[in-house]
């Protein structure tokens, strides 16, 4: 059908809040459910640039500069692909929404080094970053200052890291900004 003035913009208000739902959805039934992992070898930075294509149309429409600074020859690592990705693109999505137009966000790759071999992603935003009131709980199941959140996005992205033996933190940002930093071991692939 072709729609037009205020029947189009409320068929648009109609997809976007069915979109909204199903995420809302996605994230109760990620939770309740346990974590199986299907692991195969990954490189860490392969996933970054497919979380960040998958999330591209988001970025531009909101004017986000994406600063990569990937560490080259990283040992590939047992992940599930599509595990990392959800846990990844909810960080994603956490800063794209908290961003004001024209913001940054910044992806590390790097590799850390003595006894806990483990590969290490942060994810930094410029924008106006978490009360440190809050900082120790954001990765409580539904703990969210959102107004339209659910608190279940990072509590997931926990549960996902850890399934892989993993962690997760939140930090702030100097001058502003929060950064999130997931850390996953190197095992030895058979």
């Amino acid at each position: 059908m072709d729609f037009g003035g205020n029947d189009k913009r409320r068929m648009e208000i109609i997809i976007h809040e069915i979109s909204r739902l199903e995420r809302i959805l996605d994230e109760m039934l990620d939770f309740a459910r346990p974590v199986k992992l299907n692991l195969e070898p990954a490189s860490i930075n392969n996933v970054m640039d497919a979380c960040l294509e998958i999330m591209d149309a988001r970025i531009r429409e909101r004017g986000i500069a994406v600063t990569k600074l990937y560490r080259r020859r990283l040992p590939r690592i047992l992940v599930d692909h599509e595990k990392i990705e959800q846990a990844i693109i909810n960080v994603l999505l956490n800063a794209v929404e908290i961003l004001p137009e024209g913001g940054n966000i910044e992806i590390v790759t790097k590799q850390l080094r003595g006894n806990g071999r483990a590969i290490q992603v942060e994810i930094s935003d410029d924008g106006p970053g978490i009360s440190s009131e809050d900082l120790p709980y954001v990765f409580d199941p539904f703990f969210s200052n959102k107004k339209r959140g659910t608190g279940l996005g990072l509590s997931n992205v926990n549960r996902i890291i850890e399934a892989h033996g993993g962690t997760g933190s939140v930090s702030l940002r100097k001058p502003h900004g929060t950064r999130v930093s997931l850390s996953i071991p190197i095992k030895e692939m058979t």
